[in-house]
């Protein structure tokens, strides 16, 4: 009798175990699914004038309400964005994380270096590079899936590099400037100069581009809408302003998937 009671209750509790690890099996499953398969990506119709905003630096624990502000504002506006993510710690940042995977089928996640130190890929060796976009993507597998963009840190890098970001199946590189090789056209701060550009001068620059290459590509970072390190409201008007009329170049705003997947620019 006593050995019966005891092999009953061994029974029970290796049903137990076996249930618990199913369960567990099945959250896990879900989770991915909830991340990762419960919407469809939205690929928007390109035209003969496309517009690719571009903005740089989303990363971890850093002006956090400035990001989160600027994409969801674009996306208020009807106008998507493809984001350069830096990954290192980008986990850990639950707030950021969460609101990427939630709105992550209306705009684009690139990799941008993996923790964005300067000039993180102008010498790198292969192996260097392919340890770190391994890593990036990685990181940013919990997020998106299929990453079609590498942006690299301060628009450089090697052509082992280079190398390496095609071998990991990512399709496009935004480096470099005035639309080489989907570099940036126009950006909202003078790099150069270290000054604000005026709204009025990055619609100028990019309807020239517009009209020269038919894609105009426009860098922004978060810090643009800074002063000291502070949201500055009257630079963030200018962001505002600028989604607002962007509709008055008479092109249509696009990510660099889009792009890739309607062969609007030839790829090399």
């Amino acid at each position: 009798m006593k050995q019966k009671v005891i092999i009953s209750i061994i029974i029970m509790l290796v049903i137990i175990i076996l249930t618990f690890n199913s369960l567990k099996f099945l959250i896990k499953d879900a989770k991915y699914s909830v991340y990762k398969n419960s919407c469809k990506v939205v690929y928007h119709q390109t035209s003969d004038r496309n517009i690719v905003l571009r903005i740089d630096d989303i990363q971890a624990y850093y002006l956090n309400d400035i990001q989160i502000r600027m994409i969801q504002d674009a996306l208020n506006m009807n106008k998507t964005v493809s984001l350069s993510v830096i990954p290192v710690g980008l986990l850990d940042d639950k707030v950021l994380s969460q609101f990427l995977k939630e709105n992550r089928c209306k705009l684009e996640i690139g990799l941008h270096g993996y923790d964005n130190t300067e000039f993180e890929f102008l010498n790198s060796s292969y192996k260097e590079a392919n340890d770190k976009i391994e890593k990036g993507l990685k990181i940013l597998e919990e997020i998106e899936p299929k990453v079609m963009t590498f942006i690299p840190p301060n628009n450089e890098i090697s052509k082992e590099g280079r190398n390496a970001v095609y071998n990991n199946e990512i399709k496009i590189i935004s480096s470099g400037f005035e639309n080489r090789e989907f570099g940036f056209s126009v950006s909202t701060y003078d790099w150069g100069n270290h000054t604000f550009t005026n709204y009025r001068e990055v619609l100028e620059k990019c309807e020239n581009e517009l009209d020269i290459n038919e894609t105009c590509i426009i860098m922004i970072h978060p810090q643009d809408y800074t002063r000291n390190g502070k949201f500055d409201s009257e630079k963030y008007n200018q962001y505002l302003t600028l989604l607002n009329r962007i509709d008055e170049l008479n092109a249509t705003v696009v990510t660099f998937r889009d792009l890739y997947y309607e062969d609007v620019i030839r790829l090399d």
